[in-house]
């Protein structure tokens, strides 16, 4: 030490520790306060205490930047203090001091070996013990930056291996991986991208994403989802995804993934083909039963007919000769109820000739066989079973021509009769219900199936029949206008609902109550109009009723284009 308190080449004694922290542990009073007095003159804030164990609470308590240990003290001995302390991590590069006036040599060795980092004996001479301080306390520094330089290095080799691991992790998918700035500029990128757009990665770095995808052919399009996908010149299909990254001011702002889905729409594509044509078939399917339902319900209902055919035929049998008897047998008692109302004239002519006995007696019988009034009613009862014996034998025949069992093959036909016919097998039908309007046109005949329009004509006659709740009107009108003949059918009924008017064509729906109809009729009356290559409308109003119009092309039957070749 130079005469003005300076450290020969240093600073001044007083600045020599400042800053430095010393933790005194010794049993000695007096000794304490002596060194921390020459401690204190070196600029070196001093903490004390008496005893192992309040030194090592101490210690806890202000993280001393040296520790100043006496090795006999009551209680816990030096030694023990210094492992404890050497034990702690928060202690273990803490600069120890052993002052001690222990002379043993072992005793020294031994805190050596428990961790102290030097032993002074004392009397102790301040300045040896404040440049040792300062030495050991710089040499902590250096130890503590070394410690810090080697975990840094550590940790720079980690985060460069986690960097490679990341990269290599990167490379390894398949889909394109970009790292971007609030500006959309590349910061990182993945091998994917390099590939699929032809540069190598840090050439990539910096440029905007978009700008990148666009040069190198890539087509940006949307669809109706909003979902972005990109089209590469060789076909390829991506799509689109960006994840933001908030709370990263002047880092990364998003993550761009460019997903290959090319196999995926292919697949897909190939779903939409397969479910196409998976519906095409099963359409077909259900038109086919469809079909074949309706071809069954017409074998049916034909067979059904061709029975009433039969059934008409027999019974025109059977009952034609006995009508044809009974005609004839009333027309001869009409004409002997005539000649007998001549006679009963002529002998009243005779009787002012007759004695008047006779006169009375004929008159007598006259009153008692009640004459007068059997003549008349004779004549009044032949006819009505002359008139209904006709009506027998045109039902029968109505029956047989509605039917048509004789002809089941198309003819020549007049539309007028089949109409007319067709009413009268209904007739029970209607009567009940409505007033029967006819208005039939001068219509020509045409080459058809009347049986099958008779049963179209039925099934709209009924139809129209149950459309009426209590009492209307079925009005049936037909004309005829550019080759063609049309046939209406209107009713006073309740209606068809607008919803139900593209759908009564259809097999099985009706808008009867359940039971009270199959949806057969409308669907075959259709088919059967098709058939003809005609057509059939319809127009309803609910609670004002319905008209169906008929359209049947007029053809010519074979014997009349034989006959207009040879003209």
């Amino acid at each position: 030490m130079t005469d003005d308190g300076s450290l020969k080449d240093g600073p001044p004694a007083s600045e020599l520790l400042r800053g430095r922290v010393a933790l005194i542990i010794d049993d000695d009073p007096d000794f304490r306060d002596a060194l921390g007095l020459q401690l204190a003159f070196f600029g070196c804030a001093v903490e004390f205490a008496e005893n192992g164990e309040a030194g090592i609470a101490k210690a806890s308590e202000v993280a001393p930047d040296v520790v100043l240990l006496d090795l006999q003290m009551p209680g816990m001995h030096g030694h023990e203090v210094c492992r404890r302390l050497r034990s702690d991590m928060r202690f273990a590069s803490i600069p120890i001091i052993i002052i001690t006036g222990d002379e043993e040599h072992a005793s020294v060795l031994q805190a050596l070996e428990c961790g102290a980092n030097d032993v002074l004996r004392k009397p102790v001479d301040p300045v040896e013990l404040g440049v040792k301080i300062r030495n050991l306390a710089g040499l902590r520094v250096l130890e503590e930056l070394r410690v810090e330089q080697t975990m840094l290095r550590d940790t720079m080799a980690i985060i460069e291996r986690a960097k490679r691991e990341w990269e290599i992790t990167m490379d390894c998918i398949t889909d394109a991986i970009i790292l971007t700035d609030r500006h959309d500029r590349i910061l990182r990128c993945n091998g994917a991208l390099s590939g699929m757009v032809g540069m190598l990665s840090r050439d990539l770095i910096g440029k905007k994403w978009q700008a990148v995808l666009a040069g190198a052919g890539f087509v940006c399009t949307m669809d109706e989802q909003a979902q972005i996908e990109y089209r590469s010149p060789a076909g390829l299909a991506y799509d689109l995804s960006v994840s933001y990254v908030p709370g990263m001011p002047g880092l990364a702002a998003a993550v761009v993934r460019l997903l290959d889905v090319t196999a995926m729409r292919e697949a897909q594509r190939q779903l939409e083909e397969s479910h196409r044509l998976l519906t095409e078939k099963n359409t077909a399917l259900e038109q086919a039963n469809a079909d074949l339902v309706t071809m069954q319900t017409q074998m049916i209902q034909q067979e059904k007919m061709s029975s009433i055919g039969q059934l008409a035929a027999g019974v025109a049998h059977e009952i034609n000769n006995p009508i044809g008897f009974i005609s004839s047998n009333l027309n001869t008692l009409r004409r002997y109820a005539e000649r007998l109302r001549a006679y009963v004239e002529a002998v009243d002519a005779c009787s002012g000739e007759l004695p008047d006995a006779v006169r009375e007696r004929l008159a007598a019988a006259r009153r008692e066989n009640r004459i007068d009034y059997i003549v008349p009613d004779i004549e009044a009862l032949v006819r009505e079973s002359l008139d209904g014996a006709e009506r027998v034998k045109n039902i029968v025949q109505d029956l047989k021509s509605f039917s048509h069992v004789d002809s089941a093959q198309s003819r020549m036909a007049d539309i007028n009769a089949g109409l007319e016919s067709t009413i009268n097998i209904v007739w029970n039908e209607l009567k009940y219900k409505a007033t029967v309007e006819r208005t039939y046109g001068d219509i020509p005949r045409t080459f058809c199936n009347a049986g099958q329009l008779n049963q179209v004509f039925m099934n709209l006659l009924v139809n129209a029949a149950h459309a009426i709740e209590t009492r209307g009107t079925i009005s049936v009108s037909t004309w005829s206008e550019a080759g063609n003949i049309f046939v209406r059918i209107a009713d006073s009924g309740c209606g068809i609902p607008q919803d139900s008017l593209q759908k009564i064509f259809e097999p099985f729906y009706t808008t009867k109550e359940v039971g009270k109809g199959t949806g057969l009729g409308l669907s075959i009356a259709y088919d059967i109009v098709k058939r003809h290559q005609g057509e059939i409308q319809v127009e309803s109003e609910p609670g004002k009723g319905t008209v169906f119009t008929v359209r049947i092309p007029v053809v010519e039957g074979p014997a009349d284009k034989d006959n207009a070749r040879g003209a």
